[in-house]
């Protein structure tokens, strides 16, 4: 029975406080929260102000190979069109500093915004934290 106690104790230290999966939760939630900010900033401001809204100076994004992120929404005009986004699935590393959302993605060119929508698409974002 001691032995039983002691692994069981052993399991509850190691796992932590009980606050973890909290403070996961948390997170999980600001990361989707963001995501959500910034769908909702595209559709009212415009692609390119939603994505400089965002986008941390040591950004990325692939124009397919990676280029500095806000340089590359800093060079180019506004974007004629409209952007459509929403994260159906998010996940976070267990310190919280890495995450990534995936969801449908619509992208409308203004001229084209009474024709039949086109085929949705999946947009992936990965998103690190200042947290160390």
């Amino acid at each position: 029975m001691k032995k039983l106690l002691g692994v069981v104790m052993l399991i509850a230290v190691l796992s932590g406080s009980g606050l973890a999966p909290n403070i996961w939760a948390s997170d999980l939630k600001s990361l989707v929260r963001a995501e959500r900010a910034f769908a909702e900033l595209s559709a009212v401001q415009g692609i390119r102000p939603a994505f400089l809204t965002n986008l941390a100076e040591e950004a990325i994004v692939f124009r397919p190979v990676p280029v500095p992120g806000r340089k590359a929404y800093e060079d180019r005009l506004e974007i004629p069109g409209r952007l459509t986004w929403r994260p159906v699935f998010a996940d976070i590393s267990a310190g919280g500093d890495l995450g990534y959302t995936t969801g449908p993605y619509e992208f409308r060119d203004k001229e084209l915004d009474k024709a039949p929508p086109p085929l949705p698409r999946k947009r992936r974002a990965i998103c690190a934290s200042g947290k160390r």
